[in-house]
């Protein structure tokens, strides 16, 4: 996920791409605060979430899940498991569904219904529902324009752990660390305000790993150029 290879060349391109986030991406609402009821995700340095996709999940929503899961570890020091629907069992508090699934048609967040990089962020009782339109595709492909549920993610983490992305790799992450993480109740959808958005048309994503500390930072920009 995190390369930490060429971090400080690339500190000016690093804060242009955050200035562009701040103009391209709208400010969503913001959650309210964790109340003394809420389940946390990790409570006292304990995982007391995990993080649930489907049965068979695209490219994009596994990426958002590992993304997720590496955050909040960086944040308290836990890591949440990642599983399937069929594996969830009842020893968890809280569960964060990323992604398409059964669980979130039954809660009434439709995919089908949402823009190609829209996303619902939704709180029901102590679990939380990320759920976009997503697609086929490899999840740092510029034209990949289904890439909704990887967006509420990092909606999530910009909110909940005041997420910073200054520069590419590791050193230019900042997370607001804590052994107590709750992450507020949500009722939300978010979606790029722009099309098309991107600062540099001669990289294109050719999938051979070349350049790809670079594409995976553009994503914290949710830069896109989709045809």
């Amino acid at each position: 996920m995190f390369l930490c290879k060429g971090v400080f060349g690339r500190i000016q391109s690093g804060l242009f791409l955050l200035m562009l986030l701040m103009l391209i991406f709208p400010v969503s609402e913001t959650p309210s605060s964790p109340s003394q009821h809420e389940n946390f995700w990790v409570e006292d340095g304990e995982a007391r979430a995990v993080i649930v996709t489907g049965e068979s999940p695209y490219p994009v929503a596994i990426y958002a899940a590992q993304e997720l899961a590496c955050h909040l570890e960086l944040a308290s020091g836990v890591k949440l498991d990642i599983i399937s629907e069929s594996s969830l069992e009842d020893d968890h508090s809280a569960r964060i569904f990323v992604g398409q699934s059964d669980a979130a048609r039954g809660a009434g967040i439709h995919h089908d219904e949402l823009a190609s990089e829209q996303c619902v962020i939704r709180s029901v009782g102590g679990d939380l529902y990320i759920v976009g339109n997503d697609g086929p595709g490899h999840p740092l492909n510029f034209s990949n324009h289904h890439s909704g549920t990887l967006w509420g993610v990092y909606e999530v983490l910009e909110k909940v752990l005041d997420a910073r992305w200054l520069w590419p790799g590791e050193l230019g992450v900042h997370v607001e660390r804590s052994a107590n993480i709750a992450p507020g109740v949500w009722d939300v959808k978010v979606l790029p305000s722009l099309v098309r958005r991107h600062i540099r048309p001669q990289i294109s994503w050719r999938g051979d790993g070349d350049g790809i500390e670079t594409f995976e930072y553009s994503l914290y920009g949710r830069l896109r150029s989709p045809h």
